[in-house]
């Protein structure tokens, strides 16, 4: 419940069972939630804490004329507890610190805050200036004789500008613990979420040791999706094949929240492009179906009866997005890997007798493309000079990797922001595409099942796990990849 409205700074309430009280912090850019919730409100109802949560409809880092009716407030109801914790993050980080002494804090946890937006104290980026700053925040930086308790200050190091404030705030009060959150970028709450788990960080705050935090921190991040999601972004582009078997781990299966992790269109897309550059397609295609199984049903079915067509390719970017054509706009575009995002359908790789070509299916009627006066057209004639063809993107050992798309203006060409051109100058990395199998769900006289990619049709064994590619038997016996990939490129 609401205890205190002003004009800026509103106080929330909630009952609970504790003996110490917890005072929380919202961050910047939830104004519009200021008076519907708070920060930690979840975790606190669920474990029954005493908790006094504190937002703004303002984003002035709770330097406001309400400030001083709000510290009394707070002080109201902390001091029937013997002990207070206080947490903050971000723009609540910076109020924790240093309105600590004020609420007479025992413990303090501040996530990523910044030591002072005022410009004559430190640098600032313009963004704050322009959107945060006003006079009265003259003079915020954090000072000595603000501070109360014991203080853990948590950043991602990884993360430059958070890393700048810790040295910062490091050289202006050594007093500070710093806990360094690598990965979880600048909301850090977001790789601490789970009630139970976070509930054990604010108990280790109110009871425990400095050990007790930070074992309590670690714990919390360990079993984290978004810690998991940014360590395997990092290394999705050099270890592929490493991230897809990780991912496709019993350890990931177990995990109550993995669907959010697959639901993470970049990571799936990077994985995908960089397994197939390194000649892992049945690995490709495996982890493409686990991938959409568990993004959109949240896990793998027990009948899979998934099959991989013969006839057509995916066009996959260097982004990892999917080529789709937009025939409302008659322009191409790309789509998320794993879940459509975009109004389109897709565009397919085919091989005909006049070379590899691109095609879409309306209306189950295969169409293809010519590109002719600046116009993208459909037409069902083969003889057509105008086709959109897909060519090798070089002449080296990069061929049945590699593909360009050109026409008359140029290259085609995939930006980070899903949009494709036509008229790119040179062959360079968002010039460049390769092919992932399209999956279905049913039986058909071309396709062959996932589980039999590997083997010769003669062995009639099923593969339970993805090839070795440094056993004798896989390199000397042509895979269903290798002889379609012979095909493309003959």
């Amino acid at each position: 419940m609401i205890i205190f409205e002003g004009d800026e700074l509103v106080v929330h309430y909630h009952q609970g069972n504790t003996d110490y009280a917890l005072v929380t912090f919202e961050g910047a850019h939830e104004t519009k939630n200021a008076t519907k919730t708070f920060f930690g409100a979840p975790v606190v109802r669920k474990l029954g804490i005493t908790c006094i949560g504190v937002t703004a409809k303002v984003d002035h880092w709770y330097i406001s004329p309400d400030t001083s009716a709000v510290q009394e407030c707070i002080l109201n109801i902390t001091k029937k507890f013997s002990k207070i914790v206080v947490i903050g993050i971000s723009m609540g980080a910076h109020t924790a610190l240093s309105w600590s002494k004020i609420l007479n804090a025992d413990t303090v946890l501040a996530m990523a805050p910044k030591w002072s937006l005022d410009p004559d104290e430190c640098p600032v980026h313009q963004y704050y200036l322009t959107h945060n700053f006003r006079d009265s925040m003259k003079g915020m930086g954090i000072r000595k004789e603000q501070l109360q308790g014991r203080l853990f200050v948590a950043y991602d190091p990884l993360d430059e500008g958070d890393w700048e404030q810790s040295q910062l705030l490091s050289r202006k009060i050594p007093e500070v613990k710093i806990v360094n959150t690598y990965y979880s970028g600048h909301v850090i709450i977001h790789s601490l979420s789970g009630s139970n788990l976070f509930g054990k960080v604010i108990s280790a705050l109110a009871y425990g040791s400095d050990q007790d935090v930070y074992s309590a921190i670690a714990k919390s991040r360990r079993f984290n999706e978004n810690n998991l999601n940014a360590r395997l972004m990092r290394t999705s582009d050099r270890h592929a094949g490493l991230v897809a078997k990780t991912l496709m781990s019993p350890s990931v299966m177990r995990l109550q929240r993995k669907q959010k992790i697959f639901q993470n269109e970049a990571l799936m897309g990077r994985v995908l492009y960089n397994l197939l550059l390194s000649d892992r397609f049945e690995e490709a295609a495996k982890f493409y179906d686990t991938a959409t199984e568990i993004a959109v049903f949240g896990d793998t079915g027990d009948n899979q009866n998934t099959v991989v067509s013969e006839e057509r390719f995916l066009i996959l970017s260097r982004h990892g997005y999917i080529l789709c054509y937009n025939p409302r706009e008659k322009i191409f575009c790309a789509r998320n890997v794993i879940i459509p995002d975009r109004e389109g359908v897709d565009v397919y790789a085919v091989k005909l007798t006049v070379g590899l070509v691109l095609a879409v299916r309306i209306n189950m009627v295969e169409t293809y493309f010519s590109f002719r006066d600046g116009k993208i057209k459909f037409t069902r004639a083969l003889d057509d000079d105008h086709l959109i063809r897909l060519v090798p993107f070089s002449q080296d050992n990069e061929v049945h990797k590699y593909y360009a798309v050109h026409t008359e203006t140029g290259y085609m060409c995939s930006h980070p922001d899903h949009r494709i051109t036509l008229n790119a100058a040179n062959l360079s990395d968002w010039e460049r595409f390769t092919l992932l199998a399209c999956l279905s769900q049913g039986i058909s006289e071309k396709t062959r099942k996932i589980s039999d990619l590997s083997v010769c049709p003669e062995t009639q064994s099923t593969v339970e796990s993805f090839p070795d590619h440094s056993s004798p038997s896989y390199q000397n016996t042509p895979t269903f990849w290798q002889k379609w990939r012979d095909r493309l490129s003959g």
